[in-house]
């Protein structure tokens, strides 16, 4: 089984010492002096499509959190993947497109475009990343409660579900 990084609290801040942590995630220093505009490219971060979508993938399986889409919950997500599927020809779940819109807006080449065509986009795409991160916090505490999917708009402020590791299964 490949390594799966996880949050460990202060011992994670450390491991990211030197480096920009986004997310959760640690960004190269290579990648930084490219992103600061000083024209330094690294050819093995730019052959590397969807690399941090899975680790992104693989710290979410590991902590049995579900990737998919909820339609239900984010309908223009779920609209821009199934656009992108029939333009790409691939599946994309939830770290695929919070991975293309966090590039798009950030190395924007004309493909902006598509992420402000759909209105609601950013915002949807903004919730999921709040919702996985929330989670891998709560995992990484060992928290096997109740939460609030904050993938959620409207609702109760009671609306809670339990988390999708707990031992009660009822996530």
């Amino acid at each position: 089984m490949p390594h799966v990084p996880a949050l460990g609290g202060a011992s994670q801040l450390r491991d990211c010492e030197g480096t920009w942590c986004a997310a959760w995630r640690c960004e190269p220093p290579a990648h930084r002096w490219h992103a600061r505009g000083q024209g330094f490219k690294s050819p093995q971060l730019h052959h590397r499509s969807g690399a941090f979508s899975a680790v992104d993938r693989r710290l979410l399986t590991h902590a049995q959190i579900p990737s998919d889409i909820d339609a239900a919950l984010l309908p223009v997500t779920a609209r821009f993947a199934a656009e992108e599927q029939q333009r790409q020809g691939k599946v994309l779940d939830g770290p695929d497109v919070v991975t293309q819109i966090r590039n798009r807006l950030v190395h924007p080449r004309g493909a902006q475009e598509r992420v402000y065509r759909l209105d609601g986009l950013v915002a949807e795409v903004w919730r999921l990343t709040r919702h996985y991160l929330v989670l891998l916090i709560l995992h990484s505490l060992g928290y096997q409660g109740s939460y609030r999917d904050l993938r959620k708009t409207g609702g109760w402020a009671g609306d809670v579900g339990d988390v999708p590791w707990s031992r009660t299964g009822a996530g």
